[in-house]
């Protein structure tokens, strides 16, 4: 190897090891200089870490975020879940019949318009019969699974109270008539009393004592 090569080998192997102990004696200053010495210039701080510092800040957030979001849908879903459970079959209220022509029935000293619920079924369903006590209307589905229990109970008290019967109707076949009625879900049960006005109504798969004590009011 020629001298000049061999000076050049040496001075880069020279600015190399002189760059490592830059870098050790960076990294090796002590914290308690003087603010004095820092600003002058002498000084320089490694920079390679603040870049893994943000990204794990933003990481943090994102994962922060999303635990929000789930216990949050956690939350809503354990809500809705109790609200169902407390007010599924249970009975309650009434829903004024739409489009129907109301019957003018005497009371006091004047005519009182009273749309009757049975006047829309007996459209709907012409070879359904009225309950002599009361009638126990049904809306069902295809692919409902509350449906089939229900059929079974409202059948069972059919059975059991004298002058009660038990009339099922499939929601998706008479569309006029789930309108005209406000049904919104399957099953829902209507009350009807022996003059087929509602009564009394009760929104998924209702017990035998909720439908037994709903028939007091008919």
């Amino acid at each position: 190897m020629g001298e000049p090569a061999r000076h050049a080998g040496l001075g880069a192997r020279g600015r190399r090891q002189q760059g490592h102990a830059e870098e050790r004696a960076v990294d090796e200053q002590p914290d308690d200089l003087p603010p004095a010495y820092v600003d002058s210039g002498h000084v320089t701080r490694p920079s390679h870490g603040a870049g893994n510092v943000a990204d794990g800040a933003v990481v943090a957030r994102d994962v922060s975020t999303g635990a929000w979001i789930a216990v949050a849908a956690v939350v809503l879903a354990l809500g809705f879940g109790a609200y169902r459970l407390l007010t599924d079959g249970r009975f309650r209220g009434t829903h004024q019949v739409r489009d129907a022509e109301p019957p003018t029935v005497e009371e006091g000293p004047r005519a009182v318009s009273t749309p009757v619920a049975w006047d829309a079924v007996r459209t709907a369903v012409p070879q359904a019969q009225l309950g002599e006590r009361a009638t126990l209307l049904q809306f069902s589905s295809a692919f409902c699974a509350p449906c089939r229990a229900t059929r079974r109970t409202l059948s069972e008290v059919a059975e059991l109270v004298p002058g009660v019967t038990h009339l099922e109707v499939d929601a998706e076949h008479h569309l006029e008539l789930v309108r005209a009625l406000g049904v919104l879900r399957t099953p829902t049960t209507l009350v009807l009393d022996a003059t087929g006005h509602e009564v009394t109504r009760a929104a998924g798969a209702p017990r035998k004592e909720q439908v037994i004590a709903a028939l007091g009011n008919a």
